[in-house]
């Protein structure tokens, strides 16, 4: 038996202030002491970004659907900003992206931005193993 497809999720549904809530969360808990991460570190645990890979969400920019999976490492490319590399995390619907330096490996904050991608990366994507 075939499974039914995934529900495709359009980015320009999500809210606008996806991460807000994350922010003060981990506000609040810096002011009683209950932790004491930096924010990204904070964020990652919090979403549980470990070893395993995790749930696949399909998702929606403009008339192109491309999906990203919770933990995955993704390669895209465009003429403007040659190639990048990120990681992916999911909060519920949302999802986060960290773009990671080729040449040094640091990790960038991460990010919720509905539009993040250009067209010509969307294309381009596709999951790496790391």
């Amino acid at each position: 038996m075939q499974k039914p497809a995934q529900p495709v999720i359009s980015l320009e549904t999500l809210p606008a202030h996806g991460q807000a809530q994350y922010l003060e969360q981990w506000l609040a808990d810096k002011k009683r002491h209950l932790s004491f991460l930096p924010y990204d570190e904070w964020l990652e645990a919090g979403l549980n970004l470990g070893a395993n890979l995790g749930t696949v969400v399909r998702y929606q920019q403009g008339r192109l659907v491309f999906q990203l999976q919770h933990g995955g490492w993704y390669h895209i490319s465009d003429a403007v900003r040659g190639e990048r590399m990120f990681r992916c995390m999911i909060a519920g619907e949302t999802p986060f992206v960290a773009f990671v330096s080729a040449d040094s490996g640091t990790r960038y904050p991460w990010l919720c931005v509905p539009g993040l991608f250009t067209i010509e990366e969307i294309v381009t994507m596709r999951q790496i193993r790391r």
